[in-house]
């Protein structure tokens, strides 16, 4: 079991999409998922805000999140 650190920068599809992709990802094979955001990435900490974010041909932004925060 490794620990794998991100950092999303930013509160844009292009910023977080890809860290919850690989978050989910190294959660699911067992790894711990360490996730820094930075100011500019900030505002994806209010309620409500993951929950709204969808990207076209990917999963919910939540549904990634759920699996990060249960399974690493």
């Amino acid at each position: 079991m490794a620990k794998v650190a991100f950092v999303c920068n930013g509160s844009e599809n292009k910023n977080i999409i890809p860290i919850l992709v690989l978050g989910s990802s190294a959660a699911a094979s067992g790894d711990t998922v360490y996730i820094f955001f930075t100011p500019g990435a900030a505002d994806l900490m209010k309620p409500g805000v993951i929950e709204n974010i969808k990207a076209k041909g990917y999963p919910d932004a939540i549904e990634l999140w759920d699996g990060i925060k249960n399974l690493g």
